[in-house]
């Protein structure tokens, strides 16, 4: 079994264990969590960019986005998944079913009820008007950000782990979402019309897709994939592949769009070396790879949505490693400007 197999396997435990957790089936011994807690769900930028939020096994933690110190504990909530900020509001969404005030730490909201059904990707619309869950039920569902509303839902009766992965069009009238429709099935990309309530568009995918990420220009989609050698570019409009961007080692985990659609960085993963990884920026207009950021470690098969992210401005990049660390690196020259440390590393699990 190869390496990047092996860690496969650590992360489908650690989701077994939070599965366990939830529903009360370890004794309270094997619940005491271990401090400092380790990376789990990703991070978020505030839009004003003065803060970090970073999921964890410890609940939500805010950092001062210029140090990165951190700031406090938003929420003790255990294994965030997902983590997405409004983008125009002072609210947090996490695992896609609850929605925190960031100012007081108040559960606003509590969209489905997590007893019954958890939720693996959140993502607001750019607007900010309307919050997007994929669920373990195998449903999509769109509610109102403000009313708490269901105002979507599709749910797929034969396809597994479907909605997982999903991202807004600039406009915020389509969802993109992978399909599998059995298993070691046809995967699909599928763009849902929020209008109508149909699938306006479906291509076929023969990799397991670990992330969808829409340009903020509405014009792109970039797919990455867990054990391959490239990422690719497609053409929202006709469903074709523009470009495939190569890369040295197999595995990547997710990737992150510059808010002028000029740019992408992706986190790949060395599936040849224990303990290493690296984020790629490219230059999507020429195809040319600008900077290569290391070491950052990534292991995941798929966890870390939102494992790199670019301020509203674009001014910074921010990632997560799975040795406990937080990065900042500034735009101009990729320099690295803050590092926390503070998180526990993921192979540290006792």
């Amino acid at each position: 079994m190869g390496r990047g197999w092996r860690w496969v396997l650590v992360y489908r435990f650690i989701w077994l264990v939070t599965v366990l957790l939830t529903l009360g089936l370890l004794p309270l011994e094997a619940q005491e969590q271990a401090k400092p807690p380790f990376i789990y769900g990703g991070l978020a930028w505030s839009p004003d960019g003065k803060l970090i939020a970073v999921g964890t096994s410890d609940g939500i933690w805010l950092h001062d986005a210029t140090d990165l110190t951190p700031v406090r504990q938003l929420t003790s909530v255990r294994f965030v998944v997902s983590l997405a900020w409004n983008p125009i509001g002072n609210t947090i969404a996490s695992d896609g079913v609850n929605i925190w005030d960031v100012e007081t730490g108040e559960l606003l909201k509590r969209l489905v009820d997590d007893s019954k059904v958890k939720a693996t990707s959140a993502a607001w619309s750019p607007d900010g008007s309307r919050l997007a869950a994929g669920l373990t039920d195998n449903s999509l569902r769109v509610w109102d950000g403000e009313t708490g509303d269901e105002v979507f839902k599709v749910v797929a009766d034969t396809a597994l782990d479907w909605a997982r992965i999903i991202t807004w069009s600039a406009d915020g009238r389509f969802i993109a979402a992978r399909r599998q429709l059995s298993i070691g099935g046809e995967i699909q990309i599928v763009l849902w019309d929020l209008d109508s309530g149909q699938a306006h568009r479906a291509w076929k995918y023969e990799l397991s897709i670990t992330s969808l990420k829409w340009s903020p220009d509405g014009k792109l989609l970039a797919t990455t994939t867990w054990l391959s050698d490239d990422t690719r570019i497609w053409n929202v409009g006709t469903g074709e592949t523009i470009a495939q961007i190569p890369h040295e080692r197999t595995g990547h985990v997710t990737s992150a769009w510059s808010p002028d659609s000029q740019r992408l960085a992706i986190a790949v993963i060395n599936d040849d070396k224990n303990r290493d990884g690296w984020i790629e920026i490219w230059d999507i207009n020429s195809m040319v790879l600008e900077k290569k950021l290391a070491p950052v470690i990534f292991f995941g098969d798929g966890h870390y949505d939102n494992a790199v992210a670019y301020s509203s401005d674009g001014s910074r990049l921010a990632s997560i490693s799975d040795d406990g660390k937080v990065f900042i690196w500034e735009t101009e020259t990729y320099e690295k400007v803050a590092e926390y440390d503070g998180y526990r590393a993921i192979w540290d699990i006792e």
